[in-house]
């Protein structure tokens, strides 16, 4: 898992080939490889690699009901995040623990171009409010989320 949140894609390419990595296997927060993978360093070939694998739970949240899109959104992973709303899978509205979305992340990131992308998604709730009525628009002049 260390690799992963590393980004060392040579040692997590090695341990997945081995079939030694537990690919889905939990931290005490509920993060998996691929969840670290993004909350880490945000390395886009190794979050590439594990999401891949095949076996590895792509909608796994961690225990703050953090999914892919919104821990990336959070880090401010411009690569990873428009990897995520290229998938068709991808939930771009799920929400977290405190009812944020990728977007109230995105918002308290606070760079442009990463918020763009995921305001301008077709199907992004743009006026998502989160558990406690917070817009975008707040969250980007409070950073609540973040």
């Amino acid at each position: 898992m260390i690799a992963a949140q590393l980004g060392n894609y040579e040692v997590v390419h090695f341990l997945l080939e081995q079939e030694a990595a537990g690919v889905n296997k939990r931290d005490k927060y509920g993060n998996s490889a691929l969840l670290l993978s993004v909350l880490g360093k945000g390395d886009a070939e190794t979050f590439k690699l594990l999401y891949n694998y095949k076996g590895v739970d792509r909608f796994m949240n961690n225990f703050e009901g953090m999914n892919l899109l919104i821990c990336a959104a959070c880090r401010g992973h411009h690569k990873i995040v428009d990897f995520l709303l290229d998938q068709k899978d991808t939930d771009i509205n799920a929400t977290d623990g405190a009812g944020c979305t990728a977007l109230h992340h995105a918002a308290g990131h606070g760079n442009l171009e990463l918020f763009q992308a995921v305001y301008t998604h077709p199907l992004v709730n743009q006026k998502a409010k989160s558990s406690d009525g917070f817009t975008a628009l707040m969250v980007a002049c409070f950073k609540f989320c973040t």
